[in-house]
């Protein structure tokens, strides 16, 4: 039972001294799993409310997401859906 014991106290600590610091949004970011304090690449999507990867706006423009709306930002025209 005493192994047992030290075995969880022991599990429990490193998952304390591995925490996490976010979510990294590029394999490159300062971090990485594990215990590097850092949390698990999650790969940018057009739908996850945030402006990132290729987009030019939140979840708009860019090579792979739909063209943003009007008043969003666009980088080249084609990444407006007004073209302007």
């Amino acid at each position: 039972m005493a192994i047992r014991n030290s075995i969880l106290v022991l599990s429990i600590g490193l998952l304390a001294a591995c925490g996490s610091s976010g979510v990294r949004t590029s394999p490159d970011d300062e971090g990485a799993g594990g215990m590097g304090g850092g949390s698990p690449y999650v790969r940018p999507t057009c739908d996850d409310g945030e402006k990132n990867g290729d987009e030019t706006d939140v979840d708009c423009g860019g090579p792979n997401c739909l063209q943003c709306e009007a008043g969003k930002t666009c980088r080249v025209d084609s990444d407006c859906a007004s073209y302007v």
